[in-house]
């Protein structure tokens, strides 16, 4: 199915082009994510973490500016696997969700207790890890870095380079960068010795060409999801676009996913949801 397979009839808040594609059931939970006059506070993934509301996915929303609770929830499909359960103790990834570096960032005093949740949470096991990503918010603004412990680098991803002093961002990078460095060293790790002193700060910074957004398009929270979900598969730098269509799959995964516990029950809500639209629709002609 294709996005002119949409009914006309549904009030949406976004709707499909044409050249969008989806399978099974993905054209109705598309429709129930972003129905209109739908309950905004509905849980449509359930988290410990976040609120993965259908308000919280309305911010996919083409134009706007994705909240930190959608790339948290990113992190967490990520963390658990997207196409069936996964033992984070083997993970060779780490997806860091985006409260780690600005609870890093913040002048206030560190939160223990989110920190260790993130431990149990995101993180595994230091010997088999390679690569750790941390999506990082700054002035309005999303971007990524990947630290590679197998080639010793350091990658900042960032689709909008021009919004703020490169030495700004440099900064606020090698502070997340040390912190990292003695979260891993110190006691929080003491069940898993670590083969090397890591030293995330003297690491090799690379700075690969990525395309660049349109100004106040608001699409950098989705390049760094893209980037992310990606690399993780294939380990590449970039994807070969942001739109509109993006968006709209990302939610979609996001719900209809193996991680979310709910997926099923989404399903048959968003096509009881369909029918009962189709009904009326008929009725009404």
């Amino acid at each position: 199915m294709d996005g002119d397979d949409m009914p006309h009839c549904l009030d949406l808040l976004f709707r499909p082009t044409k050249e969008m594609k989806f399978f099974e059931y993905e054209l109705a939970i598309a429709a129930y994510i972003f129905g209109n006059n739908l309950d905004p506070k509905e849980m449509l993934i359930p988290d410990d973490y976040c609120m993965g509301t259908r308000k919280t996915l309305l911010t996919i929303m083409p134009g706007k500016p994705i909240i930190g609770d959608v790339l948290t929830l990113v992190c967490s499909m990520m963390t658990k696997g997207p196409f069936g359960p996964s033992n984070i103790k083997l993970r060779t990834q780490w997806f860091l969700p985006p409260t780690f570096s600005q609870i890093v960032l913040s002048s206030k005093q560190k939160c223990s207790g989110t920190m260790k949740y993130i431990k149990d949470n995101f993180m595994g096991d230091l010997g088999g890890l390679h690569e750790i990503f941390v999506p990082i918010h700054l002035n309005g603004h999303w971007f990524l870095i990947v630290v590679n412990l197998l080639y010793k680098t350091v990658r900042y991803m960032d689709s909008f380079k021009g919004c703020t002093s490169m030495t700004v961002r440099k900064g606020v990078i090698d502070d997340v960068l040390t912190y990292l460095e003695k979260f891993v060293s110190d006691k929080n790790f003491q069940e898993t010795p670590s083969h090397e002193n890591l030293q995330f700060s003297k690491y090799k910074f690379s700075e690969p060409a990525v395309p660049q957004q349109k100004a106040k398009s608001n699409d950098c929270g989705i390049w760094v999801a893209e980037w992310m979900i990606l690399n993780h598969y294939w380990g590449v730098n970039k994807p070969w676009v942001v739109n509109d269509y993006s968006r709209l799959q990302l939610a979609v995964d996001l719900v209809y996913k193996w991680h979310n516990p709910k997926r099923h029950t989404i399903k048959d809500l968003a096509v009881a949801d369909w029918n009962k639209k189709m009904q009326q629709s008929v009725l009404k002609t």
